[in-house]
């Protein structure tokens, strides 16, 4: 029987999606500062990008919790597997290759996906069953449960439009299901 991954986005909608659902069937992957985000809930892998080291100032992104929580480390950024083990004292499980990004990115026509989205697309590759919630590609007011304004997000950083058309043919083609 194929693994099931349960990938977990950081949109507002992700609390909503769990509700009331079994989740011990899955292997839990989320991303970035999902703790401080969405709470502490089920994790078995973590993925983020390495942007600071444990104990700065920044206490959003003190990576302790989540090491604390993860059995497994996923690196969505081809590169930082040394970085990675620096910051974290452990190497990442899995480590998407410079290949599979430029791969991604050609399939995205964008060079700067969210990590979210390189997580699911990752998933894809292995041979499992990859189910997402919480992916609401900036839709609506906020970012995240915690009220981050969206604009900033969205006209600087990424194309949410790009990841969302990019899940909605993987969704119709069965390699992700929606929670």
């Amino acid at each position: 029987m194929k693994e099931k991954i349960l990938i977990c986005g950081n949109g507002p909608g992700l609390p909503g999606a769990l509700k009331g659902k079994r989740l011990e069937k899955f292997k839990i992957v989320r991303v970035n500062d999902w703790i401080d985000v969405c709470g502490n809930g089920p994790c078995d892998i973590w993925a983020f990008f390495p942007y600071n080291q444990i104990g700065e100032q920044n206490e959003v992104y003190d990576f302790t919790p989540y090491l604390k929580n993860a059995r497994e480390i996923w690196m969505p950024h081809w590169g930082f597997g040394i970085e990675c083990k620096r910051i974290t004292g452990r190497m990442p499980n899995y480590l998407i290759t410079k290949e599979q990004t430029e791969n991604f990115h050609n399939i995205l026509g964008w060079n700067h996906p969210t990590s979210g989205a390189v997580v699911v697309y990752m998933a894809t590759l292995l041979d499992a069953i990859v189910y997402i919630a919480g992916f609401d590609f900036y839709e609506g007011e906020i970012a995240y449960p915690n009220g981050q304004p969206i604009k900033k997000i969205v006209e600087i950083d990424h194309k949410p439009e790009k990841e969302k058309a990019w899940f909605e043919t993987e969704i119709k083609k069965g390699r992700i299901v929606k929670l």
